[in-house]
């Protein structure tokens, strides 16, 4: 059951996707299970704010992409919104083939099983965002208003790489009917991950034939043979997760293409997460592009972060990062964590790293609002 101060309203359809809406009352969030951790999504909608503008917040998982993971860490990144006043919807979706054994495309007609590496997932995201803006034009949030819904993009780890991806494509339309305002990117995997230190041992594994297909079916044989309550334990004894994160690791784990989905983009991650590949126009541009208020980039790093390899990260913060200077405002904001809060954060650390977070779509929202 719900444990937390959302109630959720009746199920919306939209495109094949069900949404599920949340009015949050004036007493604060308390943490806890957000009904099924395996479930597809997460949609938290807070009451509208006097008639002011609502800003949607579209949460982009890391790999393995369920949304299971950050449950307590989006119910408390709402509570600190809404204490800052803001009129913030917060939707997240877990990423193809994790949850189902099938896909959904942006038409909601069902694929065959298909296994999918990065190109495909940052497709599956750009459809499952755009039926959630066209799903917002019967809501309520947006019945009466004039212009194109707001969106901050908010990505861990390989969702800052989708989302930088989304904002390329958006850019390149001709008819917008969303407008992204900003980029969130928590403890990203943009540039060169095969050269973190984790990426240098998974590539040497990826390296071996038929590893994701060999390791999905012994994953599949254990789950077969050993219970439920049983696997969970072991989860919690090998990992130290906590009881929330056990249960969607479970869930992935006796999920049926979850695992193998999750070795096979991967894999993918790298061979194509290797040189900078956007342009200026998308880190940011002192020549701003006809029509488009340039999305506001902010980038948090880890201090030690094992899917990143500092040198990489710190060139990269060199080019691409803002200046002191007054006149180079317009870079990507880009920081370096100072509390050694490690890559998987939304395990044992969501009150910080929503805190963080939190700060970081202020300052998009304080820099949207006309001065």
């Amino acid at each position: 059951m719900l444990d937390c101060d959302y109630f959720p309203q009746p199920l919306i359809t939209q495109n094949g996707h069900t949404f599920l809406y949340f009015h949050k009352t004036p007493a604060s969030v308390s943490m806890g299970n957000m009904s099924t951790l395996n479930d597809q999504e997460v949609h938290l909608l807070p009451l509208r704010p006097n008639g002011g503008t609502i800003y949607h917040v579209f949460f982009i998982t890391g790999n393995p992409g369920l949304i299971g993971y950050y449950h307590s860490f989006l119910t408390l990144l709402a509570d600190k919104l809404a204490l800052a006043r803001h009129g913030v919807a917060i939707y997240g979706h877990s990423l193809a083939n994790f949850v189902d054994e099938f896909i959904i495309d942006g038409t909601g007609s069902r694929e065959g099983r298909k296994i999918l590496g990065l190109q495909g997932q940052i497709e599956y995201v750009e459809g499952v965002l755009r039926s959630y803006v066209d799903g917002l034009e019967n809501a309520s949030s947006v019945e009466d208003s004039a212009e194109p819904p707001k969106i901050i993009l908010v990505g861990h780890s390989v969702g800052a790489y989708i989302g930088l991806e989304i904002i390329r494509r958006w850019t390149e339309e001709e008819e917008r009917k969303m407008r992204v305002i900003g980029l969130v990117g928590l403890w990203p995997t943009v540039t060169w991950i095969g050269e973190s230190p984790s990426g240098k041992r998974f590539g040497w594994l990826a390296r071996l034939p038929y590893l994701e297909k060999v390791v999905a079916c012994a994953t599949k044989v254990l789950t077969a043979i050993v219970s439920r309550s049983v696997l969970h334990n072991m989860v919690k004894f090998v990992t130290g997760m906590p009881d929330d994160a056990a249960n969607v690791t479970s869930d992935f784990l006796c999920s049926p293409n979850g695992v193998e989905q999750a070795l096979h983009m991967a894999r993918d991650e790298m061979l194509q997460i290797t040189e900078d590949r956007w342009a200026d126009d998308i880190w940011g541009s002192a020549t701003k592009i006809p029509g488009i208020a340039s999305p506001k980039l902010i980038f948090y790093f880890g201090k030690n972060d094992h899917w990143v390899a500092d040198h990489m990260r710190d060139e990269l913060i060199a080019s691409r990062g803002s200046r002191t200077t007054e006149d180079e405002l317009w870079r990507s904001k880009m920081l370096i964590d100072d509390e050694d809060i490690p890559h998987g954060f939304c395990i044992h650390h969501n009150v910080i790293a929503a805190s963080k977070c939190a700060s970081f779509i202020d300052e998009t929202i304080e820099a949207d609002r006309p001065t």
